[in-house]
């Protein structure tokens, strides 16, 4: 049973990893922004 559910878990996850790839890559980058504002006043 709790072998299935990682299984159903991996399966989630690959599935919307681009998803979730483009999410974390799209923060990073407004973070770094943010940073740059900051330091340039």
């Amino acid at each position: 049973m709790i072998f299935l559910l990682i299984i159903i878990i991996i399966i989630i996850l690959l599935t919307f990893w681009p998803v979730i790839n483009w999410v974390i890559r799209l923060y990073s980058i407004s973070i770094l922004l943010l940073i740059v504002y900051i330091t340039n006043g």
